[in-house]
């Protein structure tokens, strides 16, 4: 090995923790409970609502499976937050799995290439409405899926096979066999797929609310006879671009943050910077919910059927205290009886 590049996440020697963890975990916690709930509903609907069965709710399906998958395996890094870390073969395991957030870098791509789609789906529905070899349909959409799944797996796995835990400088270690052309090829495809995902993104929406806002090229007279199409369209457009600027919004301070700071974890910048990527995972679904009527619907529908499911079992709750009392009674009542003397038949066997 010719050279390495070492990316320090954790030190281990700090069983302290600082007052920006303690400071940070209420808002883990809050952030954790409501990603967990909110991203399980928008998963849930879509799956049962024939009225959501799209091609755009699919996508936030996806979306939303990401997100929860990030939020559960935030948990453990969290813990580790304040515990001192495990060293040897446990304490490698930990570093490539848990606290790196490698996992999180796979749901992070996810993301980012669902928003992507999204945006080129969107672009495509509006401004190439009757294109059908643009479009992406419910029967085919399992295979992008598939591949931005696979893609992203397989790209974090160098990251899983050269993170490990060094015992003598008491951190997780990122150690290329060669820094001056893995690690250097390694994120620089890292950043020309984060730049092309951009400027896709960046020219779709640009176009269409040029096209919905100013020009009106989108939803014209010609195409929709009265305004609410151009309404339904508007709001679905800034769903989108909305759940998008949070993306970025959360996620670019962290690009900057580790660029800058390389201390890792050690910084506050980092750790705040990092709680924001966590951030992005939990307000999708209340995104979802402002903007869009159906997803408010469906959600109602949802709790409303589980708060009915907790009244109907607290109401049978006491139906079963009186029917056990009730028995009890009778069972003190029987003991109390002379059975010799109440049974006729008892009484024949007896003289017999």
């Amino acid at each position: 090995m010719a050279s390495n590049n070492t990316s320090v996440g954790y030190n281990s020697t700090s069983a302290g923790f600082t007052i920006t963890d303690l400071s940070l975990l209420p808002a883990y916690c809050l952030a954790i409970s409501v990603g967990l709930g909110g991203n399980g509903l928008v998963i849930g609907v879509v799956r049962k609502k024939r009225s959501l069965h799209t091609t755009t709710n699919y996508l936030l399906a996806n979306l939303a499976l990401a997100d929860l998958l990030n939020l559960i395996w935030c948990i453990p890094g969290l813990v580790l937050t304040f515990v001192e870390h495990p060293r040897g073969t446990l304490g490698d395991l930990l570093c490539k799995f848990v606290t790196m957030h490698h996992i999180a870098g796979i749901m992070q791509i996810v993301s980012g290439l669902t928003l992507t789609i999204l945006a080129v789906e969107r672009y495509n529905a509006l401004f190439h409405p009757m294109d059908t070899r643009l479009r992406l349909r419910r029967e085919n959409l399992r295979y992008p899926i598939g591949i931005m799944w696979s893609f992203s797996v397989i790209y974090v796995i160098p990251l899983f096979v050269y993170e490990k835990y060094s015992a003598k400088e008491n951190n997780c270690s990122l150690v290329w066999p060669n820094w001056q052309v893995t690690g250097m090829i390694y994120w620089g495809v890292l950043a020309v797929i984060v730049l092309l995902c951009s400027i896709t993104m960046l020219y779709c929406y640009f176009n269409i609310i040029k096209g919905l806002y100013f020009t009106q090229t989108i939803c014209s007279r010609g195409q929709a006879p009265n305004g609410d199409e151009r309404a339904a369209k508007r709001k679905i457009v800034k769903l989108l671009l909305s759940v998008t600027l949070v993306f970025c919004v959360c996620f670019i301070p962290f690009i900057v943050v580790s660029v800058v700071f390389t201390d890792g974890s050690h910084s506050v910048a980092y750790k705040l910077s990092y709680f924001l990527v966590y951030c992005s995972s939990s307000v999708n679904p209340l995104i979802y919910a402002y903007y869009s009527s159906n997803y408010r619907n469906a959600f109602s529908e949802v709790l409303e059927r589980y708060s009915q499911r907790i009244r109907n079992l607290e109401n049978h709750v006491p139906r079963i205290h009186r029917h056990a009392s009730s028995f009890e009674l009778k069972v003190t009542e029987n003991k109390g009886t002379d059975v010799r003397s109440s049974d006729p038949k008892l009484l024949s066997f007896k003289r017999i």
